[in-house]
């Protein structure tokens, strides 16, 4: 009765949602609809009802599955844009919002203005394979940056395809934010990269134990057999000495592997400002007598934005002691050292590079081995083979690389890198 009065005051049509359970006890949904009529004669009102219920059921079972697409969209940060060639109409998804994190209507959709949020180094690449896309109706595939409307820098993934219709053709961009991904990929290789290192350290702490303590120790048994025996003094004497020899030796090597674990990490390292040409000239003065006995000549270029990093002084101190004593150490005879220490920066971070005209190294042969310990490629067997491998540890310690080019006869370049 209520609809009848609101149709007679309204004198207008009336229309609800009406819900009623039929004789089983089943909820079905009518629209009703009551319209009001007045003539010369009389007043009546006319009123029918149409049973949408299973028009109501699709509903609900549409909504609901709109519900589950937009959460799952929403966890996998997916997003999607349709455009349309009859009116190049172009429709955005709420996740495409999300994605860009910009409000919806902020921004008039279109591919240039999805264009314009791309990475600028990306954006040449992507306009070039969305053209070759839409001039030979193929599927798309591509992974770019965008910057967000927060300035993050995000990884995407697209996926585009295009269908004809009976009235008209479309295309259909399917977007996903893929930076959490990449972050996660990164990770994984890296803990792969560290894995392996520490694999490789292990090799080669094992090829110490077996090799450098093994023979020593072998021979310390077998003199300590001999002092068993009748023996003159002089020959014990010569056994003792054989044996000090031996002990000597096992201590050398556990001193050598005590320096290098103490530069296996940099966590307990206290970092500061540290300037390169202070510390050029530090090393120069510790190995003045070197440089002077063999005439070398060492200069310097550190660019001024370069001078200053902020790092553990002592492992700096230390790499680049290293790499101009083996400049110097491994130089032609009958020439002088000549050493070039040059120091730079740009978007990668810092870079410092020691080139020498020195023996030089074949890296053909030797490229794989170059930094692992007790390595020496020098054919008069100078030095122990740990200075390299102690200074490249000591780099990744720092989160640097190192990266070597030389030629034999004419010099090496060590070239070291850290990040700002």
């Amino acid at each position: 009765m209520r609809m009848y009065k609101l149709a007679d005051e309204l004198k207008e049509p009336v229309e609800w949602l009406e819900d009623v359970k039929d004789a089983n006890g089943c909820q079905r949904f009518f629209a009703r609809t009551l319209t009001p009529f007045v003539n010369a004669a009389q007043e009546y009102k006319l009123a029918y009802g149409v049973d949408i219920t299973a028009l109501k059921v699709i509903q609900d079972e549409l909504q609901r599955r709109e519900h589950l697409l937009a959460f799952s969209h929403e966890l996998a940060k997916i997003g999607y844009w349709v455009s349309y060639s009859r009116n190049g109409k172009q429709e955005w998804s709420d996740g495409i919002y999300d994605i860009l994190e910009i409000e919806r209507g902020s921004i008039i959709p279109s591919p240039e203005s999805f264009l314009s949020i791309i990475h600028p180094d990306d954006r040449a690449e992507v306009r070039k394979k969305r053209d070759f896309f839409l001039n030979n109706n193929t599927t798309l595939s591509m992974e770019y940056r965008i910057i967000s409307g927060k300035g993050q820098v995000k990884y995407i993934k697209e996926e585009s395809s295009s269908n004809t219709l009976d009235t008209d053709t479309y295309i259909c961009v399917v977007v996903q934010d893929i930076t959490d991904i990449k972050k996660h990929i990164r990770e994984r290789d890296e803990l792969l990269k560290e894995i392996r290192k520490k694999y490789q350290d292990l090799m080669q702490f094992n090829y110490i134990i077996s090799h450098n303590l093994r023979s020593p120790v072998a021979n310390i048994l077998g003199m300590s057999s001999l002092l068993k025996m009748d023996l003159e003094d002089d020959e014990r004497a010569q056994v003792f000495d054989f044996i000090t020899e031996s002990a000597e030796a096992i201590d050398g090597v556990i001193r050598d592997l005590n320096l290098l674990l103490s530069v296996k990490s940099a966590l307990n390292e206290k970092k500061e400002n540290v300037r390169l040409t202070e510390v050029i000239r530090s090393v120069k003065r510790s190995l003045r007598l070197q440089i002077h006995d063999c005439g070398a000549t060492i200069s310097s270029k550190i660019t001024g934005d370069a001078d200053l990093i902020y790092s553990i002084k002592g492992y700096v101190q230390s790499i680049i002691f290293n790499l101009i004593s083996n400049a110097i150490k491994y130089r032609v005879p009958g020439r002088k050292p000549l050493v070039k220490i040059k120091g730079w920066r740009d978007e990668r971070g810092f870079h410092i590079s020691v080139e020498d005209n020195g023996r030089g190294i074949d890296l053909k042969r030797h490229n794989k081995e170059l930094f692992g310990l007790y390595k020496r490629f020098s054919p008069d067997g100078e030095g122990k083979g740990l200075g390299l491998h102690m200074t490249k540890t000591q780099v990744e310690s720092l989160n640097g690389t190192i990266e070597v080019e030389s030629e034999e006869g004419a010099g090496t370049i060590f070239t070291v890198s850290f990040p700002l």
